[in-house]
């Protein structure tokens, strides 16, 4: 398995879990980016390309994994990227981990998932991304009621994608709507998702923050 960093410690700064101390397993390589296809606002390219990581014996890291697990009394760990999927590893990695911690696995929404224990963080990638056609919207219902849908809102164009994809495909579990950062003020967001009709009445529609990029505004690594 590759990876770009080493395990490192931090609190998750998005979604549901958002403020809970976590470990996270940050892989190399994005099928996006080897397409030539990166997002537009992603704040991790140096995790782009594979050749970028450093191969690791897959048993090593999760016994590494879960000796930090143990010694630091951690609950929570989050698989990310790049894009974890594109891991050939990565269905090995997910049971594994998901066994014996709670584990959540963010994912860019082009690779097909499939059922786990694990909780999937799933972006779907709004036009401003610029990679938007690449998305399975297959695997919204394959999301679970514990799973998360994120879209990283850039302008009004991408709001109202959003909202139409809301509208085809259901909400059976929590959506977030996260302003693309320093990008579009929050506050115009909140205006949005109070006026629309339908973000205003799904329950389980959040507006969504980033709370490491709050606290920790100058970094870009171990966060």
């Amino acid at each position: 398995m590759r990876i770009v960093e080493k395990p490192f410690i931090s609190i998750q700064g998005e979604g549901q879990l958002m403020n809970t101390p976590t470990l996270f397993v940050r892989t190399a390589g994005c099928n996006l980016a080897e397409k030539g296809i990166p997002c537009n606002y992603c704040d991790t390219s140096y995790s782009w390309y594979l050749k970028d990581g450093k191969e690791v014996e897959t048993d090593k890291l999760l016994k590494d994994i879960d000796l930090i697990m143990m010694k630091q009394c951690l609950r929570y760990i989050c698989l990310t990227g790049g894009e974890p999927l594109f891991q050939p590893d990565a269905p090995e990695v997910i049971k594994h981990l998901s066994r014996a911690h709670l584990l959540s696995v963010e994912t860019n929404g082009s690779l097909p998932i499939w059922h786990t224990k694990a909780m999937w963080s799933m972006d779907i990638k709004c036009p401003s991304a610029g990679n938007h056609e690449e998305a399975l919207f297959e695997n919204i219902a394959k999301l679970k009621p514990t799973d998360q849908l994120k879209f990283v809102i850039s302008d009004r164009n991408d709001f109202d994608y959003a909202v139409s994809v809301v509208r085809k495909w259901g909400t059976h579990c929590l959506v977030f709507f996260q302003p693309a950062w320093k990008t579009l003020p929050p506050q115009l967001l909140v205006e949005w998702l109070l006026a629309d009709k339908v973000t205003r009445s799904v329950s389980n529609i959040r507006l969504g923050m980033q709370s490491h990029k709050i606290i920790w505004p100058h970094r870009k690594r171990g966060v």
